[in-house]
């Protein structure tokens, strides 16, 4: 089928940087749309046939995301440090973690949406992320996933920035509790030896992401999006679904 789809940008730069952003994951054989043309505000691209994600579907995007990850550390950001934007061999130059979410954290606790002490904590997982190696983020909300007849792909590249390795495995994770309720507390070490072994297999490291990582990554994902809720299909209150600290806990 070579149907298309259309999305549009409020400016034309926008528009560049999301065409920008394909280029660097196609060429990272990233499954996700073929871009047809490139207007002023505008990409035209292969529309793509599937459903969202689901919880049982979780494991098989994790296994996928973690070999990009892998692949594009030993590739590519061996040497980028996720407190400092990342210039590529392409001309495309990745923002760094830290900065602006570091702003987005004081902004929430400016306007009373956070408390001090989870200010604290947030910024204290971002410093702690600093000397951490570099996978990247390109919000694997389970909304920027589509399960098709071929596996998983990936829509929706318009952000791309460095990340820490299980830090947008945690995005797909945290967007799946918020949408779909209370995940059985199996799933989260099950998707999260998925994603490992990938990144293992791609050369990345041997152990990319602790279970004590993805459980802060959780924590602040949540801090970032607290806004959200009521808002782009995140229903359910993190409070209700957060899952257990242990990583041997079953339902």
């Amino acid at each position: 089928m070579t149907d298309e789809f259309t999305k549009e940008y409020s400016h034309s730069s926008q528009a560049r940087d999301a065409a920008r952003n394909h280029q660097w994951l196609t060429a990272l054989a990233a499954p996700i749309p073929d871009l047809h043309t490139v207007d002023a505000n505008e990409l035209r691209l292969r529309h793509l046939h599937g459903h969202h994600a689901r919880p049982t579907e979780l494991a098989a995007v994790a296994s996928l995301l973690g070999g990009l990850h892998g692949r594009a550390h030993r590739t590519r950001l061996r040497n980028a440090r996720l407190d400092q934007d990342f210039p590529t061999s392409s001309g495309l130059t990745l923002p760094g973690f830290t900065t602006s979410r570091h702003a987005r954290l004081h902004h929430h606790c400016q306007h009373g949406l956070i408390s001090p002490e989870q200010l604290h904590h947030g910024t204290s997982a971002l410093t702690h992320a600093k000397g951490q190696p570099a996978a990247f983020y390109k919000d694997t909300n389970i909304r920027n996933v589509l399960i098709t007849d071929a596996g998983p792909a990936f829509i929706d590249f318009d952000d791309l920035t460095l990340a820490p390795f299980g830090y947008d495995l945690a995005k797909l994770l945290f967007s799946a509790a918020m949408t779909y309720g209370r995940l059985s507390p199996a799933t989260y070490p099950t998707v999260l030896a998925a994603y490992e072994a990938a990144v293992r297999a791609e050369g990345g490291p041997a152990r990319a992401c602790s279970w004590d990582n993805l459980i802060q990554w959780l924590e602040l994902h949540y801090l970032l999006t607290v806004s959200y809720l009521g808002r782009n299909g995140y229903q359910h209150r993190w409070e209700t679904v957060r899952p257990g600290t242990d990583p041997d806990q079953r339902a």
